[in-house]
């Protein structure tokens, strides 16, 4: 084929709100798919950084156990970070309870400020090893468990073991106030029990006793198989159309999940002729309490083999369909280390499922370990199930990165629900609290983002079947706001190594912030129309023989920082003669 009867072809994409998936090949993902995702949102069908986070500035104080000074040190430096929680007040709006190597402490707004509520004595003092500590709310009563010593009962103000002369909450690990009664995880992993039912003494106190003994067959606690591990994680299916909006309690191990429903009257127990205990999934439970997360009437939590959905897994059960609901991320989950994902959390924030991921044991160098942190966040976005014209399933957005991440969790403060991660600065070597916007362009107010688009392998009208030399690209961007760099990387077929195209910075006016408007960055954004890319450099590939810019497909990466929003991506190729592809010149 001579020159000028070369035939040019394109290829590209449109958006790509089908989001990612890393189970398949590049070759064989649809024209709405990315092969991965990094710091990216879809969440119109564009390509954009994700919403920006920021360190919460936190104000000391002290009282007359210890000085401002000291409870400074012991919740930033103080050792192991064990755990937080959200607590609820009266009127709806929360605060948050934290737990550093055994040292209590509580986080209010407006400041925020942070008090240390430690019992001051030894024997009062939580056991401050590395442990995890488990939290729930029973009414206005967060309990705090760490499996060794006596329960820990905080009502909003005042923290205290619970007594044991007056059968309050037994020593455990896992709870969840359910179906009006708190539940709890007895320290051998295998055995669980039931406090009384709340206001059955005419106080919601009554959430706190354990005096009702007589459950099923007069025993005193309910069990699971050892064989199929310890208790991770409780939890109840919200349940329309019942009088707590609850339905049973699902009770997780590492291999399976059993369903309780119990009626109220606790004299019923014993003779109820259904099983009150039945087998929900025969399959990969939730491997903690913190990541098993309620989403409307499901449970979407960590597993062994991925993120799994709970009601999904009932649906399918008893059929070869019964799999996780992440294979699409399996490119950040399957290096995941196993024996650290009980320290995982995730929450719903924003209409999107946000679950840690690539954990690992801190251990700087000038200290002991601080924890267990994770380095990325697995996005599911489920603005597609939502609105009323076209529901589609969630898409996985890929991974969200940046921060060393201890616990995420959110809570209401001030009437407004907030998502906060607790982050350990591996550079100062102390614990901090961030807080994940929901629109915010920038991290830190001002700190531009990076964020990476992987294409699918570009195969053009051929479906790559026909030898192409690639020419050039078109990039269409949009919502510029002051500078974004862009860096553009390229591969063929299936080498293994990227190669560099192109880079160049775009300017857009600058951004305006104002914190009390919506979005907090607005301004005219600007546009680039088909912003042209030079060919590649010709190099050699010195195994196939070949330049890399000879090939059958082509897939491109797209590095940006800043703000901006990518719409179209357009790779040009024209075709050659099959005998063209001859050795490197």
């Amino acid at each position: 084929m001579s020159l000028g009867a070369q035939k040019f072809v394109s290829d590209g994409f449109t958006g790509l709100p089908e989001g990612v998936d890393s189970r398949r090949a590049p070759s064989a993902l649809s024209t709405g798919q990315a092969a991965w995702l990094i710091n990216t949102t879809i969440r119109d069908g564009y390509l954009r950084p994700r919403p920006g986070w920021k360190k919460v500035p936190l104000t000391f104080k002290g009282n007359f156990n210890v000085d401002a000074s000291m409870v400074q040190a012991n919740f930033e430096s103080g050792g192991f970070f064990n755990g937080a929680s959200e607590y609820i007040g009266e009127n709806g709006d929360g605060h948050l309870f934290v737990v550093v190597e055994g040292h209590h402490f509580v986080i209010r707004w407006p400041g925020p400020t942070v008090d240390e509520i430690t019992i001051p004595n030894i024997a009062g003092r939580d056991c401050p090893t590395g442990l995890r500590r488990w939290f729930a709310q029973a009414e206005r009563s967060l309990i705090i468990q760490n499996g060794i010593d006596a329960a820990l009962i905080y009502n909003g103000s005042r923290l205290r073991r619970a007594v044991a002369s007056l059968r309050e909450v037994p020593t455990g690990t896992v709870m969840e106030y359910a179906l009006g009664r708190l539940w709890v995880a007895l320290p051998g992993g295998n055995a669980f029990v039931a406090g009384d039912l709340v206001f059955s003494d005419g106080t919601e106190e009554a959430a706190l006793k354990f005096t009702e003994n007589e459950v099923i067959n007069e025993g005193g606690a309910f069990g699971v198989p050892s064989a199929l591990g310890q208790i991770t994680a409780l939890r109840s299916v919200a349940t329309p159309d019942t009088t707590l909006g609850q339905g049973p309690l699902q009770v997780f191990t590492r291999r399976a999940a059993f369903s309780l429903n119990p009626p109220f009257d606790r004299t019923q127990w014993k003779n109820w002729p259904a099983p009150i205990q039945t087998v929900s999934l025969l399959t990969y439970g939730a491997l903690a309490q913190a990541s098993a997360v309620n989403v409307n009437g499901d449970i979407w939590y960590r597993a062994e083999d991925g993120i799994r959905s709970f009601q999904l897994g009932r649906r399918d059960w008893g059929s070869w369909v019964n799999t996780p609901m992440s294979s699409e991320i399996n490119r950040l989950l399957d290096y995941d280390s196993r024996n650290m994902l009980e320290y995982s959390s995730g929450v719903v924030f924003d209409n999107r499922l946000l679950m840690t991921s690539a954990p690992r044991r801190s251990v700087p160098a000038q200290s002991s370990s601080r924890g267990v942190v994770h380095d990325r966040l697995a996005v599911l976005n489920f603005d597609p199930s939502s609105g009323v014209l076209n529901r589609t399933s969630p898409v996985w957005e890929g991974e969200w990165s940046g921060l060393p991440i201890l616990q995420i969790l959110k809570a209401g403060i001030q009437g407004e629900e907030h998502c906060f991660l607790f982050v350990l600065n591996e550079i100062t070597n102390q614990n901090e609290l961030w807080e994940l916007s929901r629109n915010h362009p920038f991290d830190s107010d001002t700190t531009r983002i990076a964020w990476s688009v992987e294409s699918r392998a570009l195969g053009f009208p051929d479906k790559g079947w026909q030898l192409k030399e690639l020419v050039g690209a078109e990039l269409w961007l949009d919502e510029l706001r002051g500078t974004l760099d862009i860096d553009v990387d390229w591969k063929s077929d299936q080498h293994n190594d990227w190669q560099n195209w192109h880079n160049w910075t775009e300017t857009g006016p600058a951004c305006v912030a104002v914190p009390s408007c919506t979005p907090v960055c607005f301004g005219a954004g600007q546009y680039r129309s088909r912003k042209r890319l030079p060919r590649p450099l010709d190099a050699c590939d010195a195994t196939n023989q070949k330049p890399f810019s000879r090939a059958y497909e082509f897939q491109a990466r797209l590095n940006f920082t800043g703000v901006g929003r990518l719409k179209r991506l357009r790779l040009r190729a024209h075709e050659l003669d099959e005998t063209e592809i001859g050795d490197c010149p």
